[in-house]
């Protein structure tokens, strides 16, 4: 594909050589990677046609017996079967490689299309770009580095769910909790008028009026049981609370902030990751292997190497 970048792009990056050269060597990356999901696209249209062959074979052969045009041969059939069962497995081989590259090539493109949408809001605002030093690479093959890496982000991602899952401290249940009841009580007490009139607590329903628009009320029975019956409804909502964290330790319950600075230390890790993982892929590219890519979903800040940035002058 001829991938332009607009004029106004072209110039801004021309500030920040390290995304810059990262973008313009994406571009062939992926041209260069859709040819190849061409050829192996190609490959397995060659290996179905073999598999059709080697069956067609076989139903002449069957055709040619129930004619009686040759007579049946046990070890011919079992030839030509075996050459089906030959031709279906190489066919899977060169599947499984088609569906290989079709991700490597998805996901590459998508990763290059974040990225310079990304860029692209950098060069809007005029950011001014903190850019990324090159990460330290851990020992082992370049394959080895990206399956490690990615592994760590897969681990990474576990946590995240995990810590968003984690249930609030016990004692900000009971005290949210207690809050309402108490709410409920407060609502529920009953008033006096001056004229020895009582005063009951009424709630709003969905009823509509008969006559008027004025809307309709009923005692609020729920506040009128909660004050009656607050002590015993009080012990109720603590012993349901216990019971809910029964089997949650402490140390799986998290507050508020402490679940964003451990997310935050997530994401942080993360964007580490990243930053290893990518430079690895594109030292692959850069020793000729088209076999790995960039995932769609990578963060385009690890692709381009920005590690902060903020809005500068309007261009």
């Amino acid at each position: 594909m001829v991938y332009q970048f607009p004029p106004f792009l072209a110039t801004y990056l021309n500030r920040f050589p390290q995304a810059q050269a990262r973008l313009e060597r994406l571009v062939p990356v992926v041209d260069l990677l859709a040819v190849e999901q061409g050829a192996k696209f190609a490959a397995d249209q060659r290996a179905l046609a073999n598999v059709k062959d080697a069956e067609a074979k076989f139903a002449r052969y069957r055709t040619d017996v129930a004619k009686g045009d040759v007579k049946a041969d046990p070890a011919e059939a079992a030839r030509l079967k075996r050459g089906i069962a030959a031709a279906q497995e190489a066919r899977l081989t060169v599947e499984s490689s088609v569906n290989a590259m079709t991700r490597v090539s998805h996901g590459t493109r998508v990763a290059l299309e974040r990225a310079v949408k990304f860029a692209t809001e950098l060069a809007q605002a005029n950011a001014d770009l903190e850019l990324t030093k090159p990460p330290t690479m851990p020992k082992g093959t370049l394959a080895e580095v990206i399956a490690g890496q990615r592994a760590a982000l897969e681990e990474l991602d576990d946590e995240a769910e995990k810590v968003e899952r984690a249930m609030q401290p016990k004692s900000e249940t009971l005290a949210l909790a207690m809050a309402e009841l108490g709410a409920e009580v407060r609502k529920g007490r009953l008033g006096v008028t001056g004229r020895g009139s009582l005063l009951w607590p009424m709630a709003l329903t969905d009823a509509r009026p008969s006559i008027g628009s004025e809307p309709v009320k009923i005692v609020d029975a729920t506040a009128v049981l909660a004050a009656l019956h607050a002590d015993e409804l009080g012990a109720q909502v603590e012993a349901a609370v216990e019971r809910m964290y029964a089997d949650v330790p402490e140390s799986e319950q998290l507050s508020a902030p402490e679940k964003r600075k451990r997310l935050n230390a997530i994401k942080a890790k993360r964007f580490e990751a990243e930053l290893v993982e990518v430079e690895a892929v594109f030292k692959a590219w850069a020793d000729g292997s088209v076999s790995v890519g960039l995932r769609p979903d990578v963060d385009p800040r690890a692709v381009l190497g920005v590690a902060n940035w903020k809005a500068g002058e309007a261009r």
